[in-house]
């Protein structure tokens, strides 16, 4: 029986994601805080510290008890759940992505030559478009009146 117990005591609760514990944590912070707040023999100053010290015992205790993805809760923080500053992204799109448009368009234009791997990637589309303009010329030849016809709306 001491056995079990002590198994329990040990044991730690394994969750996928942090954003269900913030959740959990959450949820029971506002059914503590309804309880707290009918109380009528305690003063608003009273409350308020019970409320804070209840947040933080709790909080502790989940920290300390839950592991998320096989990680501890505080190494297993990720960037993925924090807000997008929504401020920064539009800043970004607005201003500076223009700005760095404008200076490497600026920068190319100063330019000799052409950049090595600009000049093999060119070489490369263009042996492409050339193979695939002989490829259709060879099966698909153009009638000299197939246009005129397409343009009345008959196709043939």
């Amino acid at each position: 029986m001491a056995d079990d117990s002590e198994v329990f005591v040990n044991s730690k609760i394994s969750c996928v994601s942090s954003k269900c514990v913030d959740e959990i944590i959450s949820a029971v912070n506002d059914e503590t805080r309804k309880i707290i707040s009918k109380n009528v023999d305690w003063t608003d100053e009273q409350k308020e510290r019970l409320r804070q010290r209840f947040t933080e015992i709790y909080a502790n205790a989940f920290n300390v008890n839950i592991q998320i993805d096989y990680q501890s809760n505080s190494e297993a923080a990720t960037d993925e759940l924090e807000p997008i500053n929504l401020d920064r992204r539009n800043y970004v799109n607005t201003t500076l992505l223009p700005a760095l448009d404008q200076v490497i368009k600026r920068t190319t234009r100063s330019r000799k030559h052409c950049p090595l791997l600009c000049t093999q990637y060119l070489c490369r589309e263009g042996k492409a478009e050339k193979k695939f303009l002989l490829y259709h010329v060879c099966y698909y030849p153009v009638c000299p009146n197939g246009k005129q016809q397409v343009e009345k709306g008959h196709v043939s």
